[in-house]
């Protein structure tokens, strides 16, 4: 008996480790490691923005967890509890959405009606249209709804109507400049 447990204390203790990887695509890979330095090189390889979860196993049990949120291209990693909520599947994929554009009708000057931003900003366009150096002082007021949908004519067919301020300002994408009453 004694000879049995001097043999047992003798021979090493073999634990199988390898690192768990769950993809975006919602796949787990195991990657095996030679040991616990191994496998934290490994997990600290696997943890990019092809992956959301990755963790450290021996013997079938996870020691060690990261996760990131599952948003495709973020790439933020923490350490996780063992236990805590699994997320299974796919990573989602997430659209940035821009703040729209919010244009607004000015008339600039006597004569011009522009698409801005701001009463700031239809001057620039003003500026940039004339192509003026010197920054002339125009009046700038933001235009009524009555202005924006009365409806203009060309000079020659008074009686034709070519749309309103409102239907050019809705087709819009960037300031511009949108009408003139000037021939």
């Amino acid at each position: 008996m004694e000879t049995q447990s001097k043999r047992q204390a003798m021979t090493p203790h073999s634990t199988k480790i390898e690192v768990t990887v769950r993809t975006n695509e919602g796949e787990n890979k195991t990657v095996p490691a030679t040991d616990l330095t191994n496998a934290n090189k490994i997990a600290k390889q696997l943890r990019t923005h092809a992956s959301y979860m990755v963790c450290i196993v021996e013997d079938g049990v996870r020691t060690q967890r990261w996760d990131r949120p599952t948003v495709v291209g973020e790439n933020k990693w923490r350490k996780e509890e063992l236990g805590a909520f699994e997320r299974l599947g796919k990573a989602r994929e997430i659209v940035k959405v821009t703040e729209k554009l919010v244009l607004r009708c000015y008339q600039v000057g006597d004569s011009d009606w522009v698409a801005a931003t701001s009463p700031e900003e239809a001057l620039l366009v003003m500026h940039q249209l004339e192509g003026e150096e010197d920054q002339i002082a125009y009046a700038v007021v933001l235009s009524s709804d009555e202005e924006l949908d009365q409806g203009w004519a060309k000079p020659d067919e008074p009686e034709k109507c070519v749309g309103s301020l409102r239907q050019w300002l809705e087709a819009a994408k960037k300031p511009c400049w949108l009408a003139c009453t000037a021939s």
